[in-house]
């Protein structure tokens, strides 16, 4: 009877670097996960248009060759969207994602171009974008339909 206490013993030993409750919570001081810090911002609209360029700077003679530009409207209510991050993603495809050098704080647009676009006139193109935060919060995604212009000029940037 006498091995009993050292069985109990030999059983929990193993347990006892094992972390006790769950610390995904937003308090810094306890932060032993990855969970973001803050909260999040928001993707409040998102504007497309054509960016007209010369045949020439896409390489070869494509009369379909444009730049589309988003027009990406944000906010964050703790102003933490020093060096946004977007991600785009078009036409089902994986997204397009980049930090910008660029410091918008507590909120700003920013401007995105994708070059040498290769859809054909009149085509109904779809996005889907989401923005994340300094500290790793991500907006909800927004997602939506444009439809390239048949004409080029009929719905460029101003």
């Amino acid at each position: 009877m006498r091995a009993t206490p050292w069985l109990i013993l030999a059983l929990l030993l193993p347990l006892l670097g094992c972390p006790v409750g769950d610390d995904d919570d937003s308090v810094v001081a306890d932060d032993d996960d990855s969970t973001p810090v803050g909260e999040p911002p928001s993707l409040d609209q998102v504007d497309v248009c054509e960016v007209p360029i010369s045949e020439v700077a896409c390489g070869e003679q494509n009369v379909f060759a444009f730049a589309v530009e988003f027009r990406l409207t944000m906010s964050d209510p703790d102003g933490d969207l020093a060096l946004p991050r977007y991600c785009i993603a078009l036409d089902g495809n994986p997204f397009n994602c980049a930090t910008v050098e660029q410091t918008v704080t507590s909120g700003g647009r920013l401007d995105v171009r994708f070059s040498c676009a290769r859809w054909g006139r009149g085509a109904a193109s779809t996005w889907e974008a989401y923005i994340e935060d300094q500290e790793g919060n991500a907006s909800e995604r927004v997602s939506g339909s444009w439809d390239v212009p048949v004409q080029p000029g009929d719905a460029d940037c101003s």
